[in-house]
């Protein structure tokens, strides 16, 4: 998974707080009968699609971008890319729908759930730090930015888990037959969830829009086009501006301390996700250390 997809799929809590509980009743007259139906669902504000474009807008307006970029094409060449990505996947490809367009709040609540569960089971830091190991190999990146690195996915591991841990205690409330009668106190109910999850989003969305903004400037500094910038290639900070990579890295080292400090506050148990060094990133630490040996 790249980064560009990770991160879009990161910031899709983000999205869940658009949600907004309706209720919409109806006349039917059949058979000379009349009664009232009245449905009610979850709405999104807007669907996910439009919802991402204008996540990945927001992080590129971060970027001094090299001139020969054009930040509307960008936005637009990396949104394609990312949405393709995400409809790849059935599974996630359905729970979107079911989110956008479900048929009743017990579809959407399901749904809601099972999101979060397959966006855990994705964020796996032991697998994201070794497909880094490759592409730092390939590169003469810091080995503190790896560093950091390790410790933004192990931050965006609690945080997934946090969340995950606040839907699923707050569902069953939902789902309570006075819930599913009274409209006014599913209203109220849901409004809670989604204020607990803005809680922990506002602590972690400043992060995931600063890890994007710096390996965007990155791929752009180390690309000719927009098209160059989605193909894996060397990475070099001999192309960018050091001014500008010095402010986004401290941004992201900014924002990654005052994350970690919130998972340590309020879940410190989480974050003690263990890493094993295999092969990848043990062949990659060789290298490091043999070439700051022989450097002169």
């Amino acid at each position: 998974m790249t980064f560009m997809t990770l991160g879009s799929l990161s910031g899709i809590p983000r999205f869940v707080t658009l949600l907004e509980p309706r209720e919409t009743q109806e006349t039917l007259r059949r058979w000379g009968l009349r009664w009232r139906v009245i449905r009610r669902e979850l709405r999104p504000a807007e669907n996910v699609k439009d919802y991402l474009n204008v996540q990945l807008r927001a992080v590129v307006q971060k970027v001094r971008l090299p001139e020969r970029f054009d930040q509307e094409e960008l936005v637009r060449r990396m949104h394609e890319y990312v949405w393709e990505r995400l409809q790849e996947d059935e599974q996630l490809r359905e729970l979107l729908r079911k989110l956008e367009k479900s048929k009743g709040k017990r579809d959407a609540i399901r749904a809601l759930i099972s999101l979060f569960e397959l966006m855990s089971q994705w964020c796996d830091p032991q697998k994201l730090v070794e497909a880094d190991a490759i592409a730092f190999m390939k590169s003469d990146l810091d080995l503190s930015f790896f560093v950091e690195n390790a410790r933004f996915y192990r931050v965006m591991k609690a945080y997934i888990t946090t969340c995950l841990m606040i839907v699923r205690r707050k569902a069953p409330w939902l789902r309570t037959g006075r819930a599913r009668s009274i409209f006014s106190l599913f209203r109220r109910r849901f409004e809670e969830l989604k204020n607990e999850l803005s809680r922990v989003i506002d602590h972690f969305e400043p992060l995931l829009f600063s890890w994007m903004a710096l390996r965007i400037y990155l791929l752009a500094c180390n690309a000719s086009t927009c098209e160059d910038m989605l193909q894996p290639k060397f990475i070099t900070l001999k192309n960018v501006e050091r001014s500008e990579y010095q402010r986004l890295l401290s941004e992201f080292l900014l924002n990654l301390d005052s994350a970690t400090h919130f998972v340590m506050e309020r879940c410190r148990d989480l974050f003690t996700v263990s890493i094993s060094f295999g092969k990848a990133v043990a062949r990659m630490m060789r290298n490091i250390l043999l070439a700051e040996v022989i450097s002169p």
